[in-house]
């Protein structure tokens, strides 16, 4: 049942399921998304994990000003971890996709007595040049212009179309049609001030601090290039990481491939907390894997 917890002007929509006694584990969304992009797998990872979804500013049910400020990623961060204090957790791992991997991982960074283990799908520290920022800012307002002036299902007949998305066109109808009904869920208005407070190019640049981050988890799809070549850099820098490749797979891994990415959070993610909470793991090697879907039962 979704409960609302106020901080710092945000009142975040939240559903938590499981046992308290077990690992706490945050979900983040990626844009254009909801809390609800997780539900398939609920059932399964509250067996292990005390699950906790939230709609992040700008989407689904959250309710928050219409000012930028509250955007931005340090506000979000921090409203999180108030959140967090509210609920007891004082530790937390957590599994972030897209935009919602770059929340996660800026949480790691700025929080790390609070974050643990950290699994990052298809996502970036950022943008590691003032340049490629300015590019980007111009582009994320860009869009957030059209969000403003457009419908928002105007807007999501584009957005589901750009490439980044393509492998998506291989769906089942029913599950598009799922997607496109969450996309157009939401309010225009909102998403274009989550594109100007958090988009990348408004990200705090986290490559130079990857060489000092533990516990990361990095997941993509071999066919999403964009992303591939990114987490290849990110693993060459991590210390001790793991990368699960998915063959065949693109952008959003959680959606192509559910059981498969649902079975690496149920075993080897949690295998991976219970092996190393609360240590750096210095010794542990690093491990690039590539799987299908048969590689994990």
């Amino acid at each position: 049942m979704i409960q609302f917890i106020e901080n710092m002007g945000v009142q975040h929509a939240v559903n938590i399921h499981g046992d308290k006694s077990h690992p706490p584990l945050l979900l983040l969304h990626g844009f254009t998304g909801t809390m609800e992009t997780w539900q398939p797998f609920i059932d399964q990872w509250s067996k292990r994990f005390y699950t906790i979804q939230i709609d992040i500013v700008g989407h689904g049910e959250t309710i928050s000003p219409d000012d930028v400020s509250y955007y931005a990623m340090d506000h979000e961060a921090a409203s999180i971890i108030r959140l967090l204090d509210k609920l007891e957790v004082s530790t937390t791992h957590i599994v972030g996709y897209s935009m919602g991997g770059r929340l996660a991982l800026y949480l790691k960074y700025a929080y790390p007595h609070r974050v643990d283990h950290v699994l990052l799908e298809s996502s970036s520290p950022g943008l590691d040049s003032e340049s490629e920022r300015e590019k980007r800012r111009k582009s994320d307002h860009q869009l957030a212009v059209r969000l403003q002036k457009e419908s928002i299902e105007s807007f999501v007949d584009f957005w589901e179309n750009i490439p980044l998305f393509h492998t998506q066109k291989r769906l089942s109808n029913r599950a598009q049609l799922k997607i496109r009904k969450e996309r157009c869920s939401q309010q225009g208005g909102r998403l274009s001030l989550s594109l100007m407070g958090m988009g990348t190019g408004q990200q705090v640049n986290l490559w130079p601090y990857l060489p000092k981050i533990h516990h990361l988890f990095l997941v993509t799809g071999t066919l999403d290039s964009k992303f591939m070549n990114i987490n290849r850099k990110m693993y060459e820098m991590l210390p001790n990481t793991k990368w699960f490749s998915m063959k065949n797979v693109g952008h959003a891994v959680h959606i192509e491939v559910p059981s498969l990415f649902s079975r690496l959070v149920y075993d080897r993610f949690y295998n991976e907390i219970k092996g190393n909470t609360g240590q750096e793991n210095k010794n542990s090697k690093k491990m690039f894997t590539e799987l299908e879907s048969e590689d994990i039962k």
